[in-house]
């Protein structure tokens, strides 16, 4: 009996030194997901619980971030589906803030528009192309680790982002952001 404990003790332990090097980073994912904060801890939550309920089916230690993340994510969408909520703010995706040491304020306010605006087309481009576009460019993943975390094709998720960009660049263009 004493040896179950202590293998239950360790299996804990264990888990725990994974999960802490990357909690802030699900966390982050998630909340970029639900777009609210008691939410998103409510989602993480509910994620670390059942990761650790299934620790033993990742069959390959090496992906645990990835497999993490896709739990976090079901979690996410199983909030959003109980509260109905789910939209990206520009504070959720971190576009809240513009550094500005070198700008004045007006090319910020500027630059700050345009974010607004670019924040603007992807919002209404549906909430994967959201994701992926978050993934991406906050997050610094990589096509193929974007495609892990969302259990889709990696050609997929390419496809649909240059898509995406392509008619976001030719929107920007009409509303003269760009030539």
């Amino acid at each position: 009996m004493n040896n179950t404990l202590t293998n239950a003790a360790d299996s804990v332990k264990l888990f725990e030194e994974r999960v802490a090097p990357i909690y802030t980073e699900i966390y982050r994912y998630v909340y970029t997901i639900v777009g609210e904060a008691q939410m998103a801890q409510d989602a993480v939550q509910s994620a670390m619980l059942s990761a650790f309920e299934h620790r033993d089916d990742l069959r390959d230690p090496s992906r645990f971030k990835w497999w993490m993340l896709r739990i976090a994510q079901r979690a996410a969408f199983s909030e959003i589906r109980k509260n109905k909520k789910g939209n990206v703010s520009i504070e959720a995706a971190g576009f809240d803030y513009l550094p500005s040491d070198e700008k004045s304020p007006e090319a910020s306010a500027e630059q700050g528009e345009m974010v607004r605006e670019i924040l603007d087309l992807l919002a209404g481009k549906g909430e994967e192309i959201q994701r992926i576009f978050i993934l991406k460019h906050w997050h610094g993943l990589t096509f193929q680790q974007i495609a892990s975390a969302m259990g889709m094709n990696t050609n997929t998720i390419k496809t649909r982002y240059f898509r995406a960009r392509e008619q976001m660049g030719q929107q920007m263009k009409r509303m003269g952001y760009i030539e």
